[in-house]
This record gives structure tokens, C-alpha cells and sequence, in this order.
């Protein structure tokens, strides 16, 4: 049972910190290229959902409208959608959901290895039953 709240913690440790080069390319990729929110607050990776909401205009420049006012649509680059957004964050999500478990089963594989080397090297113990028959 330890192992098992031991190899979740460090999953769970792992994917905080992939979030921050995950929540790095998402900045530089999605907002003011593909979509553009007149009231964004940041953080679109961690706080997914929240990239257009109410009325959308879809555009072929999302650049051109990134000095629109707050009483203003969102804006999403002409073919995309929301849904599409959702899809994309899902896969960089779930790829570092993959990578956070590989680490943390390398880790607990790696010191399973170096337990059994150990016991691996330490001497046989007597069971004093006399072998010379």
C-alpha cells in the first residue's frame, strides 16, 4: 500500500512539473495565433475551457484583433474550434500524464533493481543443516 501512495505521489509531483514546460508551449503556441479572448486572464494550459467563450468570430488574422475591447467578441482563427482546442489540450495533457508515469515507474523500477543487486551480493546465511553427506 506504501508503494502504491508512494509511486502516486511521485506521478502526481512529475505532472505538476511537466506542466510548466506544457503550459510554455501552449502560451507560445495557441493565444493570439489561433485564438484570441478580449478578458483573458493567462495560465491557458492550467486553466483549460476558459480560451473564447460567449460570442465568437472566426477570423482569418487573429493578430489583427488582439486590440479589441472587452465589449467585443473572441476571436478564433477561421477552421479551428473549440472543440479542436479541447483536443489539443487533451493530447498534450494526456502525453504528459504518460511521461509522469514512465518517470515514476522508472524511478521505483531503479530502486528495485538496486535492492535486488544488493541482496544480490550479500552472502548465503548458514541454515545450519550439515551438507557434507
Amino acid at each position: 500500500m506504501r508503494s502504491i501512495a508512494k509511486y502516486l505521489l511521485k506521478t502526481v509531483f512529475a505532472l505538476v512539473l511537466l506542466a510548466i514546460p506544457m503550459s510554455i508551449v501552449w502560451d507560445s503556441t495557441f493565444p493570439g495565433k489561433i485564438y484570441y479572448c478580449t478578458d483573458d486572464i493567462g495560465l491557458d494550459y492550467l486553466i483549460p475551457g476558459n480560451w473564447v467563450h460567449g460570442e465568437i468570430e472566426y477570423v482569418d488574422d487573429v493578430s489583427a484583433a488582439m486590440s479589441r475591447s472587452m465589449s467585443e467578441p473572441d476571436v478564433l482563427l477561421r477552421g479551428w474550434s473549440v472543440g479542436r482546442l479541447w483536443l489539443i489540450w487533451s493530447a498534450m495533457f494526456g502525453s504528459s500524464l504518460v511521461v509522469a508515469l514512465f518517470i515514476a515507474r522508472l524511478r521505483r523500477g531503479a530502486a528495485a533493481l538496486s535492492e535486488e543487486k544488493q541482496s544480490a551480493n550479500k552472502p548465503c546465511v548458514a541454515t545450519g543443516e550439515n551438507d557434507s553427506n
